[in-house]
């Protein structure tokens, strides 16, 4: 994981002599550790280590980066960094693998996290692994302040009891934590005083509403700079580990609710339906659409799902968002929604870039007897588009409709069973003679029978073309002209051109 300048200091201040020029911060945006070896460029985000003063090129520009020199001096470039730090007395080898060493405790409590939510999401055991990195005291406690887990290691500390008794609570908590109701959002770190010390918290919201505080007092006199950003951190984990309100989920009163037991097709009585939706404002008349998001993500199951719907539910606040069948369905009725349609696609797809997901979208529909047949388009356009455009975000149903055709003329028989067997023995004929003549009827076809068009695209004169077409009714007596022979023809080498795309993906493969 990322470290920031605060952490990289203290740790290397421990072990050696070290001078700071510039200023530290607590920002975690130092991910990779590198020799500057006469950079003429630097990036952003990065620990250069250079073991001399001349061996660092001047950058043109401020770098958002650290620069570690071994030595006595600071070169001049060592004010372009955003932080300079000068370590005496010890080698630039040495120096690395210090700094390796800091990003090694960081990634272990990284990797202390995830292994925690995979084998069963104990906040407890979180806390308990989180309270060395920050040095402090942690406790969560739920919206009545009622606490579920504090750090094994201050267990019975007294300077912690007012605020573990949930009986004796400080005012200043209580009237925040009303305030904070009124403005639901993304986590958040925030100082508040708290038994004559000041702490740090980041309240996290469910549906919308506050339920859980991620609580850090500070009994050291100087806290780390570091703190409000590593607490951050670890409250996405916490997020994540404490799920869902399963009472909030199931309520019969909730709109997602009741999407799933029409998804589902519990509910299926076309008045209950329309009666039902009519209380949440949704009208027959209204226009919607349907966007699916799948999520296979083992790892997290449904504690991501959980998570990643939350985060939706704060950005398209008047929607139906709910989880189905190890998705995320969104049903967005743009009669009601706060955005148009347009500004509804890009901030959808921006969520899904910025969590690397991707979506599929149904055509816009009226009325609610098709609700499940638009989930279904929504889950057609995600798997087909997915497949046929991997680096795309977001799939809408219009422009995967041909393949899903396709696919469909041909999931219980493949295409040579289902074509026009004419076309196989053109095929045949080109591979024995060594002719054109297969390509050629369908050049014809795809110009809609004009002969000029066909044979300008062939590159052959149009006399050369008619000979041509004259020796494929003499092979297979296929006859073009008529319109129920068209249509299957040119259905026909669809058909067979998607086998054999998919037969030579195989193959490479």
């Amino acid at each position: 994981m990322n470290i920031s300048s605060d952490i990289l200091y203290e740790g290397l201040s421990e072990l050696f002599k070290t001078e700071i020029f510039g200023s530290v911060t607590g920002r975690l945006s130092l991910g990779t550790a590198l020799f500057t070896d006469g950079k003429k460029k630097y990036e952003d985000g990065c620990v250069y280590l250079s073991a001399s003063a001349s061996g660092i090129s001047m950058p043109k520009k401020k770098v958002p980066s650290i620069l570690i020199v071994s030595g006595n001096k600071m070169p001049e470039a060592g004010k372009r960094f955003e932080s300079a730090l000068l370590v005496k007395n010890a080698s630039i080898f040495t120096v690395h693998n210090a700094v390796q060493e800091i990003f090694k405790i960081y990634d272990t409590w990284n990797s202390d996290l995830r292994r925690i939510l995979n084998e069963g999401s104990d906040v407890q055991a979180m806390i308990d692994a989180s309270t060395p990195i920050l040095g402090e005291p942690l406790l969560l406690q739920d919206s009545n302040y009622v606490s579920i887990a504090v750090s094994s290691r201050y267990a019975g500390n007294p300077l912690l009891d007012p605020i573990i008794d949930s009986n004796n609570v400080p005012y200043l908590m209580q009237s925040e934590r009303h305030e904070r109701e009124s403005f639901p959002g993304a986590p958040s770190v925030a100082p508040i005083k708290l038994a004559g010390r000041r702490a740090l918290y980041v309240n996290l919201f469910q549906q919308g509403r506050f339920r859980y505080r991620l609580l850090m007092p500070t009994l050291s006199e100087h806290p780390r700079v570091s703190a409000p950003n590593l607490l951050e951190y670890l409250s996405t984990y916490i997020q994540l580990a404490i799920g869902y309100v399963v009472d909030d989920a199931k309520s019969s009163e909730n709109l997602p609710f009741i999407l799933e037991k029409i998804l589902s097709g519990e509910y299926s009585d076309p008045v209950f339906v329309e009666q039902t939706l009519t209380g949440f404002g949704w009208l027959k008349s209204h226009r919607y659409i349907c966007a699916k998001i799948y999520a296979d993500i083992p790892d997290y199951n449904n504690r991501t799902l959980h998570f990643m719907s939350d985060r939706l539910k704060s950005v398209f606040h008047e929607a139906g968002i709910l989880e189905y069948d190890n998705s995320i369905v969104i049903l967005f009725n743009l009669d009601t929604a706060l955005m148009n349609p347009e500004n509804i696609e890009s901030a959808l797809e921006n969520y899904l870039r910025d969590n690397n997901l991707r979506a599929g979208l149904s055509d816009m529909f009226t009325g609610f007897e098709y609700f499940r047949e638009y989930y279904i388009e929504a889950g057609t356009a995600l798997e087909i588009g997915a497949r046929n455009k991997p680096y795309s975000w977001l799939y809408h149903f219009g422009d995967t409709v041909r393949a899903f055709i396709l696919k469909s003329c041909t999931e219980k028989l493949p295409a040579r069973m289902i074509c026009d067997k004419r076309l196989l023995k053109l095929k045949e004929y080109d591979e024995l003679h060594h002719q054109d003549l297969y390509h050629t009827l369908y050049i014809y076809l795809k110009n809609n029978l004009r002969s000029v068009n066909a044979a300008k695209e062939l590159f052959i004169h149009r006399s050369t073309f008619l000979y041509r077409i004259e020796r494929i009714r003499e092979i297979t007596g296929i006859s073009s002209e008529a319109e129920e022979e068209f249509w299957y023809l040119l259905l026909s080498y669809k058909l067979l051109e998607d086998e054999e795309a998919a037969g030579g993906a195989k193959n490479g493969a």
